[in-house]
């Protein structure tokens, strides 16, 4: 998936509604997930344009620990948590063709 960048910039987010430790929880989580996308990235060039691809899959332990953030704050029960987080899976950590 190509990402745009009014796709980003056009997304609407604030963090006042979250609880303190949730915040900083949330951040510090965040920066981990950035860092280990580009631990993980691969980096191409296209003619003349460079790319770098993410794979989220190798990053899903910390996507998992972001959602339980999130469904915490949500108020989502244990059960509810866990569907979200094996949601889908099957396709999400598919390997790449």
């Amino acid at each position: 998936m190509n990402l745009k960048d009014y796709l980003i910039f056009g997304f609407r987010f604030t963090y006042e509604w979250l609880k303190p430790s949730n915040f900083t929880k949330l951040n510090e989580l965040c920066e981990n997930l950035m860092q280990d996308f580009l631990a993980n990235a691969k980096h191409t060039r296209r003619k003349n344009t460079k790319c770098i691809n993410i794979y989220p899959r190798k990053s899903k332990a910390i996507i998992d620990e972001i959602d339980k953030v999130l469904g915490n704050h949500y108020g989502f029960s244990d059960d509810e948590i866990e569907y979200i987080i094996n949601y889908d899976i099957k396709y999400r950590m598919m390997e790449d063709k």
